[in-house]
């Protein structure tokens, strides 16, 4: 979901958007993003890491979705994601 733009000009683009974006990215490579859900996950995986989905190992953890969202593809140049 896109909302308002901001004093820079780049539109914002909520956490849940682009987690499913970069999902809908990562599927064709058999990975799927997921966040972490209790302390003990978090401090072992990070906020979000990558499951790959043909073993169900960790391929890789502490996972920036900005910065991996605009390598894929999945979060644009004009796109910033929302605070």
């Amino acid at each position: 979901m896109k909302s308002k733009t901001s004093k820079d000009n780049k539109i914002s683009v909520s956490e849940s958007a682009l987690i499913r974006r970069m999902n809908r990215k990562l599927i064709g490579e058999d990975q799927v993003l997921r966040k972490s859900r209790s302390s003990r996950s978090l401090h072992e995986t990070g906020e979000f890491f990558i499951i790959n989905t043909m073993h169900g190992g960790m391929d890789e953890s502490h996972v920036d979705i900005e910065a991996l969202g605009r390598e894929i593809g999945a979060l644009k140049a004009y796109e910033k994601l929302a605070e």
